[in-house]
């Protein structure tokens, strides 16, 4: 089952408009069509789109929100794609990519901040990614690469894991 919003803003404010973008992108949700957007009914912010019609119908524009059951198996897949996260994964493995190879030179200042960029970023993108896949795990092994480069350039004197097991020590009686 899904959730939807079917909006028509007033002209005029460009600010509500800008405001309605930012808000539908940032709960994941996807167009159908201009002026109806799709969440599904799992999602982690499903009230998101209840909150935007409210704003919407105060600020003098029309907005609707109901649920949406597809009848077809067919339909319900070709409604799951849409919100295939593939090519946003694959953006962010070409960025982990590019950090990777830079991270020698950057520093570990820099090197950390880029780090920590990149985590955010698969964070964000993981929240909205109702429906993961291969995609994903491929995002998060490279981060965890990145992760591991880090480690090796920045953090030479910090005790390390080992894999030997531990020594019976003798003692001298």
């Amino acid at each position: 089952m899904f959730h939807a919003l079917v909006l028509s803003l007033p002209t005029r404010n460009s600010t509500l408009r800008m405001r309605v973008w930012r808000a539908l992108k940032e709960c994941g949700a996807t167009v159908l069509r201009d002026g109806v957007y799709l969440l599904p009914a799992d999602a982690a912010d499903a009230g998101a789109l209840g909150r935007l019609e409210k704003e919407i119908r105060s600020h003098g524009g029309f907005a609707i929100t109901f649920d949406a059951t597809p009848h077809a198996a067919e339909d319900h897949a070709a409604l799951r794609g849409r919100f295939d996260r593939t090519a946003e994964y694959g953006a962010l493995v070409g960025r982990i990519s590019a950090a990777k190879g830079s991270l020698a030179t950057l520093g570990p200042r820099r090197g950390l901040t880029a780090l920590r960029r990149l985590e955010q970023a698969a964070q964000k993108l993981s929240r909205i990614d109702f429906f993961p896949g291969e995609a994903k795990q491929q995002a998060l092994a490279a981060l965890g690469s990145l992760r591991d480069r880090y480690t090796e350039l920045y953090s030479r004197n910090e005790p390390r894991p080992s894999m030997k097991g531990l020594r019976p020590q003798q003692f001298a009686r």
